[in-house]
């Protein structure tokens, strides 16, 4: 977004005259500058608004493979594959 906006202003700089790119002293190649800033700004949001998306799985790989663990581990807090879940009832651990 940083990019558009400057780009922009290199663009309506260097087209009006009012600003020039350093070592130049061209206000036409600060327009250039910007259009490049602008279309580069423009790339990197479409790529971090893809990058957002659900990534796509091959037709080949198919599904993936379910996590081993206990049936239901997922369903209770707190489980962590590897270790015992706590007791869920009050004194059911203790004998």
């Amino acid at each position: 977004m940083r990019l558009l906006l400057i780009g922009i202003i290199f663009i309506v700089g260097g087209a009006s005259g009012e600003m020039a790119l350093r070592g130049t002293g061209s206000g036409l190649a600060l327009a250039v500058v910007g259009v490049g800033l602008c279309i580069w700004g423009g790339i990197q949001m479409k790529n971090s608004s893809s990058s957002k998306q659900m990534p796509r799985r091959s037709a080949l790989r198919g599904r993936p493979k379910p996590r081993v663990g206990r049936v239901g581990d997922a369903a209770r807090p707190g489980a962590v594959p590897g270790r015992k879940l706590p007791p869920t009832r009050p004194g059911a651990g203790a004998r």
